[in-house]
């Protein structure tokens, strides 16, 4: 072959050779676009997942901080409530005034929550307010209320407290219509109108009521008339080793006694030597509010009370001294004279009179002098706005 030859042949080879070379490029460069593409295409739906699988972790993540914050805060809010319930249980009644519908406001206040983390503390304040409540009238009960407001939690709580009542719970308005600490001596010749209790099956001070030990003329003079065989409701001589009166009608002591007198307005402490007559009118009282008026030296009586008068002759030695009932004109009182020491003269102007004995006395006899303090009463607490 010739070399011409050669060399033709070789030129038409090349060419196809080239197209052959290009023809592969452009296939390679076509599978390396589509390739590509599939891998944008896959790393977007992944892209996409993660995003939704991570907005959904945080969306998870967030509802579960905002539920537990709730919750907390709803706590809190109890805490709160409670904390002002403590608070107001604690708190003196004095000077509260409570309206027709028993119900009186109390004082308002903040309970505050301090979240640190790390350098940085965050506080929660709820506003408390209270709301007192007696449930029946002139009863020892009080509902304490309280009220917890934030700024998306509040709670109410409330629960029952009872006050201390002034006069000792056993004897309260309903004792004998006379007791005296020493002896009633050389009283009237026709002695004081005393109107026993319906039932004489009592005693006071471990003496049964109607013995009066005294003086011997008392059996006839203070027998009842209807029945003469059964003896008046008087009890005297009550010194078995301590003469004073004081703590079989009072469980306070006479110093917290008075410290009572000028926040209550049923109880009464008069000193008797300032004045020649007392008017027992003065001193508001009625058979459904009866009161107690304690009086320091002898004075004469007179006006009608319902509740007990506490009359102390000697007051600096409590259970001695003696008062006369000498000019007791048109004196009526319905509960109960207490005399601690001796009483002579008394006569029949004085209408000492059972308490209940009458119409329009409730029944039992209402305790309504009341300490300012309270106590809560276990099993009384409620989450519920209404009292059950």
């Amino acid at each position: 072959m010739t070399r011409q030859m050669i060399q033709a042949m070789t030129l038409q080879t090349i060419p196809v050779i080239e197209m052959r070379r290009w023809g592969h490029e452009a296939l390679d460069a076509g599978s390396r676009s589509q390739r590509g593409a599939y891998t944008i295409a896959v790393v977007a739906v992944l892209s996409l997942i993660t995003v939704v699988a991570t907005y959904t972790l945080n969306r998870a993540t967030l509802d579960a901080i905002r539920i537990t914050n709730n919750g907390l805060e709803t706590s809190e809010a109890f805490n709160a409530a409670e904390t002002a319930l403590a608070a107001a249980a604690a708190t003196s009644l004095a000077g509260v005034t409570f309206d027709s519908n028993g119900l009186a406001a109390g004082s308002t206040g903040q309970v505050t929550f301090a979240h640190t983390v790390g350098s940085d503390t965050v506080n929660r304040v709820f506003d408390t307010a209270i709301t007192l409540q007696i449930p029946v009238a002139d009863g020892p009960y009080v509902r304490i209320y309280t009220t917890a407001s934030g700024s998306r939690s509040s709670a109410t709580v409330s629960q029952l407290a009872v006050r201390n009542p002034v006069l000792d719970a056993l004897n309260n308005f309903d004792t004998p219509p006379l007791v005296v600490s020493d002896c009633l001596s050389s009283p009237g010749a026709s002695g004081p109108n005393i109107t026993p209790a319906a039932s004489l099956n009592q005693s006071f001070a471990g003496k049964h009521v109607g013995t009066a030990v005294c003086t011997s003329n008392l059996t006839s003079e203070f027998q009842d008339a209807s029945n003469p065989s059964v003896p008046e409701s008087v009890v005297t001589g009550v010194n078995n080793g301590d003469p004073d009166l004081w703590p079989l009608y009072f469980n306070k002591t006479r110093i917290e006694v008075a410290a009572m007198v000028d926040t209550t307005s049923t109880l009464h402490w008069v000193d008797g030597s300032t004045t020649n007559k007392l008017d027992l009118d003065d001193f508001p009282s009625s058979p459904t509010s009866p009161a107690v008026l304690i009086v320091d030296n002898c004075t004469k009586l007179g006006g009608t009370f319902y509740g007990v008068v506490f009359m102390q002759p000697n007051p600096a030695n409590p259970g001695t001294g003696s008062c006369s009932g000498n000019g007791w004109g048109n004196t009526e009182i319905h509960g109960a004279l207490a005399l601690n020491g001796e009483v002579t003269k008394l006569n029949a102007n004085v209408e000492l009179i059972a308490w209940g004995e009458g119409s329009g006395f409730p029944a039992p006899p209402p305790a309504n002098v009341y300490g300012d303090d309270m106590v809560l009463v276990p099993g009384t607490w409620t989450d519920t706005v209404v009292a059950p």
